[in-house]
């Protein structure tokens, strides 16, 4: 009777190993397929991330463009105007402007 219980104890540690065992086997499978998901959503999110980098700099690129339209746009509308004056004319406005911008206003 001593050799049954010893083997019987026997079998159930065995099968208290295999359990184990299968039970790492699980976590383990089931620690890699949740590494995996991880890194899939990771890249997901780094794509998604660059295509949103890539669409503000686009819009940041198209702003500056028809910024410096404008500004270009204006500064041949300046130019036009200064094209009518002779060189006296713009010579009495430029001293006038240097007259105010110097201190005490006296050239």
């Amino acid at each position: 009777m001593d050799n049954d219980i010893l083997h019987d104890i026997i079998a159930v540690e065995t099968e208290i190993q295999r359990n184990t065992e299968l039970e790492k086997e699980k976590t383990n499978k089931w620690i890699e397929k949740v590494k995996r998901d991880a890194e899939d959503e990771i890249a997901r999110e780094e794509e998604r991330l660059k295509e949103s980098d890539a669409q503000a700099l686009s819009e940041a690129k198209a702003y500056a463009e028809s910024k410096a339209a404008g500004i270009i746009e204006k500064a041949v509308a300046r130019a036009e105007i200064l094209k009518r004056f002779d060189s006296e004319s713009l010579r009495e406005i430029i001293m006038d402007r240097i007259i105010q911008i110097l201190p005490g206003g006296i050239l």
